[in-house]
């Protein structure tokens, strides 16, 4: 498994922007950031985001996820309730810990419910610095509502030692935000990790994309590992570039059980990939070399 740094760059800004604009913009908001100094980066953690609405006024505990569908986490709602340092008319912003393998496994793991809060929306309009010392502050130790760590650096830090640290943290990535602003939904950046390996080509599935009908083109591939001795599929690569899905598709018998370099966000214990991208075919590389229990002990070095 090899980590490629800084491999995945997201910029969060207008929505209507078109990719050219909005990768303009990426770079100019890193940029201003490395000139007006002072930004703040945390780690992704890995859930379901959602806003904690508190009104103790009418015992109103609201959690609402993104699609605006409020979820009741009992044990999170009569927590929230009892506690005397979450003030009053207050929304929570954070990830709730269900929805991936990684919020499921941390749930087991600690036996209760959970969620990472990174944000606070007060009725005072504070600059994200300030919100994030509050939470420091009112919510540093607690066991259901976890405040994701953070650090707060200058322009000479920018991507220097503490952001390697998180980087290299159990998070899926980093996400840099400018220590001076106000709470919106707006800009932000999102640096994930991306890692590579390489799996046995062993399938493919044709595409019925109405746009892919003229020229046959492959949906996805179909890749695997040794595991104890048998090769078994693990994955499914849907990321493909318009020139290998025609080659897989029309040509796949060239291909077969070659190795295909693959990228990825995570590997989970089954081998299964997060988010994974073919990369390249390797004819430098044996089949036989790919095998599940020699990148899981790569892992634990």
């Amino acid at each position: 498994m090899n980590p490629h740094y800084k491999g995945c760059v997201e910029y969060r800004g207008p929505l209507c922007m078109t990719v050219q604009h909005r990768e303009a913009a990426k770079h100019a908001f890193l940029r201003n950031m490395e000139l007006i100094g002072g930004w703040i980066a945390e780690p992704k953690k890995d859930g379901t985001w959602c806003a904690i609405v508190v009104d103790k006024n009418i015992n109103k505990c609201e959690i609402r996820t993104k699609t605006d569908t409020i979820r009741h986490i009992h044990s999170i709602e009569k927590h929230i309730s009892r506690s005397p340092r979450i003030p009053n008319r207050c929304v929570l912003i954070g990830e709730l810990g269900i929805g991936s393998q990684v919020a499921v496994k941390e749930r087991n793991r600690i036996g209760h419910d959970f969620v990472d809060i990174f944000d606070v929306r007060l009725p005072d309009d504070l600059i994200l610095l300030r919100r994030k010392t509050w939470l420091d502050a009112h919510l540093g130790d607690d066991e259901y509502l976890r405040v994701v760590p953070w650090i707060l650096t200058d322009s000479d830090d920018l991507y220097g030692s503490k952001f390697i640290d998180l980087y290299e943290s159990e998070a899926e990535g980093v996400v840099v935000k400018a220590s001076s602003a106000k709470y919106s939904i707006g800009t932000w950046t999102k640096v994930k990790k991306q890692f590579t390996d390489d799996y046995v080509l062993m399938g493919w599935e044709l595409s019925t994309a109405v746009t892919k009908q003229a020229t046959p083109m492959a949906a996805r591939i179909k890749c695997g590992l040794y595991v104890n001795g048998v090769l078994m599929e693990l994955v499914s690569v849907g990321s493909l570039s318009h020139n290998w899905a025609i080659q897989f598709a029309q040509n796949f018998d060239a291909y077969k059980g070659k190795v295909v370099e693959l990228a990825h966000f995570k590997m989970f214990d089954s081998g299964s990939l997060r988010h994974p991208s073919f990369v390249r075919i390797r004819d430098d590389k044996h089949p036989s070399e790919c095998r599940l229990e020699d990148i899981r002990a790569w892992i634990v070095r």
